[in-house]
């Protein structure tokens, strides 16, 4: 017979057997071990919102200031993640989208290190950002924060595109980081919003002697001394307000002790204190509630209260005699500049004192003041020494905050 026999057929069907065995194994080895290819992976490695910190492994900040009360610039950084699965798609393009609250919009340059697709290639982000000024009331009701009590937000969000194709098989990832302000940069904030008035209210020698409201860190910032805190933040800025306000009616006591001959005060000494009216003040709050925003002194802007240096007191009965009058409160404000270490004071209805630059201007005087023969009958930040002598009386004002006098009560009223 011609032809193979069967019995040698046998060793060339195990040959292929084995090679189809092999072939298809090889294949399943190698989609296994690659797969179909799966997106890249990206993250954000720097950013910096504003006047807020810059980024930092250990302590990535996500709050933040705005750089002007109407601007913002935010710098980000997005790149492929360093340890990438063993197949991914590159990019073949990407977007950035900034949004923002309170009104905020955003123009956008780029740029990246290399081409889209390399895995070391970054995508650098720098937007700059136009938002609504600041609000001083709404709908008749004058907020107790600044920026209608909301933090201002924005949104970063990186989209790459990949896929092996257009159309349908174009995909996308997307990255984002979000900044929002947290209560002490809530706080913060308002020092950047109302240099506007500052601009607008005072004079070329006021600006050129005291330049911007300087606006405080955030290390500054903290909740001790709460019974100092006429603001509306559960945070205040306190400069040793507590020993200051010892020092000073112990200086009193000393002054009516030795000088005036008060027995009163010689029974109880060392067993009262002075009454506190006005502490630690949020800027909001003392341009908007005590003074209802109008410039009627272009320096008030810059008040003590807003840093933690400044007290208001009532007048106390100094001499023990005829009740409490001006010559009272002309002893007190002594005590504060000349024993207690007070930079300046002056009283209308309450007496205050401050320590510190005069009226707080960033690189401005520093001396004490001279004792002024002004009068005045209000509560204004201006030297006074002898306004009517009246016994002020005090009230709740509408704020709910704290007990203010009757001069101030209109200026904290809730509605304008």
């Amino acid at each position: 017979m011609n032809g193979i026999h069967p019995m040698a057929r046998q060793p060339i069907f195990l040959i292929l057997f084995f090679f189809v065995i092999f072939s298809v194994f090889s294949v399943l080895l190698t989609f296994s071990s690659t797969g179909t290819p799966s997106a890249p992976q990206l993250e954000f490695t720097k950013w910096q919102a504003g006047q807020g910190q810059k980024y930092t492994a250990s302590n990535p900040p996500h709050t933040f200031i705005t750089d002007t009360e109407t601007t913002c610039k935010i710098t980000a950084t997005v790149a492929y993640v360093s340890s990438q699965p063993s197949s991914v798609y590159p990019l073949t393009g990407y977007t950035w989208q900034v949004t923002g609250s309170h009104g905020y919009t955003f123009t956008t340059q780029t740029e990246t290190s290399g081409p889209v697709g390399q895995t070391g290639t970054t995508f650098k982000l720098t937007a700059t950002g136009t938002g609504d000024e600041h609000n001083s009331s709404s709908g008749g009701h004058r907020p107790m924060r600044g920026r209608s009590e909301k933090p201002i937000k924005f949104t970063v969000k990186f989209i790459g595109e990949y896929g092996s194709g257009g159309g349908s098989d174009q995909k996308t990832v997307e990255v984002e980081v979000v900044f929002e302000q947290d209560e002490k940069d809530q706080m913060r904030q308002e020092y950047v919003d109302v240099r506007r008035l500052h601009e607008t209210h005072r004079s070329a020698d006021v600006n050129a002697k005291y330049g911007d409201l300087r606006v405080p860190g955030r290390t500054e910032i903290n909740k001790d001394g709460q019974r100092f805190n006429n603001g509306h933040y559960n945070y205040l800025i306190n400069k040793s307000l507590e020993t200051k306000i010892l020092h000073w009616w112990q200086a009193c006591d000393k002054v009516a002790y030795e000088e005036l001959d008060n027995d009163d005060l010689k029974n109880d000494k060392g067993k009262k204190e002075l009454r506190l009216t006005g502490g630690y003040r949020n800027p909001h709050h003392h341009v908007y509630h005590v003074y209802s925003g109008e410039p009627a002194s272009e320096i008030k802007y810059w008040s003590l209260h807003q840093f933690g240096l400044a007290l208001d007191v009532e007048a106390m009965n100094m001499n023990g005699k005829n009740g409490i009058t001006n010559v009272d409160r002309a002893e007190m404000r002594d005590a504060a500049e000349d024993h207690a270490g007070a930079s300046y004071s002056y009283y209308a209805g309450h007496v205050h004192a401050q320590w510190g630059a005069v009226r707080n201007a960033p690189g401005g005087d520093s001396t004490s003041s001279q004792r002024s023969t002004q009068t005045s009958t209000t509560n204004t930040e201006n030297p006074v020494t002898t306004p009517p002598e009246t016994t002020p009386t005090t009230v709740t004002g509408d704020c709910g905050i704290h007990t203010i006098s009757t001069s101030q009560a209109a200026n904290h009223a809730s509605t304008n």
